[in-house]
């Protein structure tokens, strides 16, 4: 049976009319790193399929990319990479989406880079960060809360005026693969 993947909702083609930022969650990882430290665990082979699959979505819909951000924790990096590699986006580190750090500070590197210009920004990072930052992002979300999977995007569209709390979520994507 061949993987599938999230339903595509109202986000499917075409310029965004608003900024739009898609929050990933790194590919399924590793349980254990040889180091024994959380921030070496490594991407398993349905981590880097998830993002190679992520990568040729997201070029599929023919977005234009402003920029793709991510964790400096190694799971982050390769995830990023490799969606990067597929979607036609060279990736970049960002301090910001780190291990702990506070989401207010995501959602301030999300006003900084779009400066409420049409386009998407991808940011890979970890939980509980993203999800926090999704919940302060869209009111529907702070109401019901939010889980995201490894391996998953959610895909926000902001207000042109680069409001980091009137977002809507117009997809969520992931490619269901439960095979390691």
């Amino acid at each position: 049976m061949p993987p599938k993947k999230t339903k595509p909702g109202a986000a499917d083609k075409g310029k965004p009319a608003r900024p739009r930022v898609v929050l990933v969650r790194h590919g399924k990882a590793q349980r254990n790193a040889d180091s024994g430290r959380d921030e070496d665990r490594r991407l398993k082979p349905r981590g880097e399929r998830q993002a190679k699959w992520l990568g040729k979505t997201l070029r599929e819909r023919g977005w234009p990319l402003l920029a793709l951000l991510h964790s400096p924790v190694h799971r982050a990096v390769q995830t990023a990479n490799r969606l990067g590699e597929h979607a036609g986006c060279k990736p970049a580190e960002a301090e910001a989406l780190a291990l702990g750090a506070p989401p207010t500070g995501v959602v301030a590197l999300i006003q900084a880079r779009l400066k409420g210009k049409p386009g998407t920004l991808i940011l890979v990072g970890h939980n509980p960060q993203l999800e926090e930052v999704a919940c302060i992002m869209v009111p529907e979300l702070r109401r019901k809360g939010v889980e995201i999977s490894t391996g998953e995007a959610l895909v926000i569209d902001l207000p042109a005026d680069n409001s980091p709390t009137g977002g809507v979520l117009v997809e969520r994507l992931r490619l269901d693969d439960d095979e390691d």
